[in-house]
């Protein structure tokens, strides 16, 4: 996504669903956590906050450099009614992991500044 509003290619991006994101290096050194500590089960694995597409993008953009100004011709917000989906998601879908929390594991960071470390890198 950065890379493209970078390069001054147009995204979509929904702007009525919200949900938390996962950085997959955060994803990795959470699971490794958890199976040093040999408890199973089901985790619920996603970095701090919620966001709607539209957010993420917009964040991705100033991350680049790109000013509001720029990003408006470039992402074209989209509602969720609009992707004709056979099924529509869900509309507001944060998680957080519990049983992380049981394990006395930190939260995860937030999105932000996954994000900023993913564009950064």
């Amino acid at each position: 996504m950065h890379d493209d509003l970078r390069a001054g290619k147009g995204i979509r991006a929904i702007v009525d669903i919200w949900s938390c994101t996962t950085y997959v290096k955060d994803l990795i050194e959470r699971m490794l956590q958890i199976l040093d500590k040999r408890r199973y089960g089901t985790y619920q694995i996603v970095n701090n906050g919620v966001c709607s597409y539209y957010e993420f993008a917009l964040e991705a953009g100033h991350l680049v450099g790109l000013s509001q100004e720029q990003l408006d011709p470039l992402i074209l917000v989209t509602k969720e009614a609009e992707m004709q989906r056979i099924a529509a998601l869900p509309r507001y879908t944060p998680m957080r992991c519990l049983l992380s929390e049981e394990l006395g594991l930190p939260p995860m960071r937030d999105w932000h500044e996954a994000l900023a470390n993913y564009v950064g890198s």
